[in-house]
């Protein structure tokens, strides 16, 4: 087994081993092997490290609530020491938990964070919960100061061109029409533009037929008119 595992390291790892000849050598246990991959690569920092950043964490200006706690959650994972005792280590996480929710509360930034340590909620649950609804409300009030806003320099703009320039000029609004009243005007503008001027049956002038012609009957005009050339 520890030739498979020294077959498989990369980088570092195989030369920290390759490095050692008590651990390069054939006769080496996996458990040996095991143990000095861990001390060589396991973090070294001390436990107090972790916790003042913890403590001094704070949420970012584009960070959202869970991605905060996120960031939180994996700190205070740090902090939990190991121990064999089952129940030390639920005592352990319990003391992590309750790291974590204070971290997290007054790590918040502006409004939420006000209002949450004012709130003091008593689970990370309730925290997280708290924190979204009012992020949120806090971002539509925002935006909807921003549209306020540009409501105003929009009518400020219109003022000033309207006193530059006089108010703007709005077509005379036309009369309401049915659509039936419609049609029979487009009918009628369609009539006038195909219909042959009038002319006269008798005395051949235009712009009235013979029942109305005032000059009298005219046989000439009406040869003419019947005539095919």
């Amino acid at each position: 087994l520890a030739d498979i595992v020294r077959a498989k390291l990369i980088g570092e790892a195989r030369v920290f081993i390759n490095g050692r000849d008590h651990l390069a050598g054939e006769n080496v246990r996996y458990e040996e092997l095991k143990a000095a991959l861990v001390d060589r690569f396991s973090e070294k920092l001390p436990e107090r490290y972790h916790y003042n950043q913890l403590h001094e964490a704070a949420q970012g200006r584009e960070e959202t609530p869970i991605q905060f706690l996120d960031r939180c959650r994996a700190l205070s994972q740090k902090t939990v020491r190991k121990s064999a005792d089952p129940t030390e280590q639920r005592i352990l996480r319990e003391e992590a938990e309750t790291r974590l929710l204070t971290g997290f509360v007054y790590g918040l930034r502006g409004e939420t964070g006000h209002e949450l340590r004012i709130r003091n909620p008593d689970t990370i649950e309730q925290a997280l919960a708290m924190a979204t609804v009012i992020s949120n409300a806090n971002k539509k009030e925002t935006r909807h100061k921003e549209h306020a806003a540009f409501a105003v320099q929009r009518d400020e703009w219109y003022s000033a061109e309207a006193r530059k320039n006089g108010p703007p000029r709005r077509r005379d609004r036309q009369p309401w029409k049915t659509p039936v009243q419609r049609f029979q005007e487009r009918a009628g503008r369609d009539r006038e533009r195909v219909r042959a001027p009038l002319i006269c049956y008798d005395c051949g002038q235009p712009g009235h037929i013979a029942r109305h012609c005032k000059a009298g009957r005219n046989p000439t005009a009406r040869r003419e008119k019947n005539s095919p050339n």
